[in-house]
């Protein structure tokens, strides 16, 4: 008759007692250490496996869009290029009209160097005018001044109202003394 594992290792805990055991069990142990080490190494294969499938896929992903990105950049150039195109052609448009533009500014320059002349004599005339004026303000300060001059002289006198009469002249010239002087009394 055969005999199964469990009875075989029955018979023998009880020949042997506990050193049989013992190692059976270490046995098994180290069986069942090496069927671990063996499966989290196989898992651990698969798991880099995956995590290498899934950035692949990731990267595909970000290269595919973009792929979608540059060829709508591409799209956009290409509209920017259609349009540059466009434009070009009516500067070329516009270049034309400016050379029409510059005869007939040349046609102008020559009306602008007769009114030019004309307008320097005018220039001419009013710094003639400009100084003259300067002149008569130069002159209405001097007799500002002298006039104040006679007012100090008239109040050192002690003659007063004649003072008064005088400082007012120079102020109405526009001597600032005889106006605060005036303005303070």
């Amino acid at each position: 008759m055969e005999q199964t594992f469990w009875e075989i290792l029955t018979d023998g805990v009880r020949k042997f007692g506990g050193e049989i055991i013992a190692a059976v069990l270490l046995a098994l142990l180290m069986w069942l250490y090496r069927v671990i080490k063996k499966n989290i190494k196989q898992l651990y294969r698969e798991r880099v496996k995956l995590e290498v499938q899934r950035q692949v896929q990731q990267q595909q992903e970000l290269f595919k869009q973009e792929e979608e990105r540059l060829n709508a950049e591409l799209g956009k150039r290409e509209e920017q290029l259609k349009q540059l195109e466009q434009e070009l052609r009516q500067a070329e448009e516009v270049r034309k009209q400016l050379e029409e533009a510059q005869r007939q500014v040349e046609l102008h320059k020559q009306q602008e160097e007769r009114l030019n002349a004309e307008a320097k004599k005018r220039d001419e005339l009013k710094k003639i005018e400009e100084t003259r004026r300067q002149a008569e303000e130069a002159r209405r300060q001097e007799e500002a001044i002298r006039q104040y001059e006679v007012a100090k002289e008239y109040y050192a006198e002690g003659k007063y109202e004649e003072a008064v009469e005088w400082y007012r002249k120079a102020a109405k010239n526009g001597h600032t003394e005889a106006q605060y002087i005036l303005g303070w009394q």
